[in-house]
């Protein structure tokens, strides 16, 4: 495993992190409906989306390089806990859901379509903070733990094998 993946992946894991919680509590606040947050959270949340979003992409390629594409999130999240990937999956499903429940639900016409249309908006970044934090958390992790994987004559061994191939 390269030594650049750590370091990297642990700032744009802490930064989806931060955005993740950002995505968050600005949902709860567009949900109460007391308060709309401001436009530029949002704005600034979809750049720092778009950010994070690469720096996952990137580091992804090496974590699933020895697998094969049908297997590409087990190799990406096989550095998650199980509850990590129980998470994420649960927020994927919360996010399509709300998204859905607030588009239906929106007025163009009404002040109330705004709110159904941010917080449709913010699902969707939850959901996309959550994939690249998982995935930025799981190459912190195997980054750690794998390293360069050998069988027992030095030569390189992919990350499912027991015997030299």
């Amino acid at each position: 495993m390269r030594e650049w993946i750590r370091p990297i992946a642990s700032f744009f894991a802490v930064v989806a992190g931060a955005g993740l919680v950002l995505c968050g509590v600005g949902q709860f606040v567009t949900c109460l409906g007391s308060q709309r947050p401001p436009d530029d959270l949002l704005t600034a949340l979809a750049c720092g989306l778009t950010i994070v979003s690469v720096a996952a992409l990137v580091i992804s390629r090496p974590l699933t390089k020895d697998f094969r594409s049908e297997e590409f999130w087990k190799a990406a999240l096989r550095g998650c806990p199980h509850w990590m990937k129980f998470s994420l999956y649960g927020l994927i499903g919360y996010g399509v859901l709300s998204f859905f429940l607030f588009a239906a639900n929106s007025d163009p016409e009404k002040r109330s379509g705004l709110t159904g249309r941010t917080t449709g908006a913010y699902s969707i970044l939850i959901v996309f903070y959550a994939i690249a934090f998982a995935v930025l958390y799981s190459a912190r992790r195997i980054a750690i733990r794998d390293g360069q994987r050998r069988c027992v004559n030095g030569h390189p061994a992919g990350a499912w094998t027991r015997l030299c191939e």
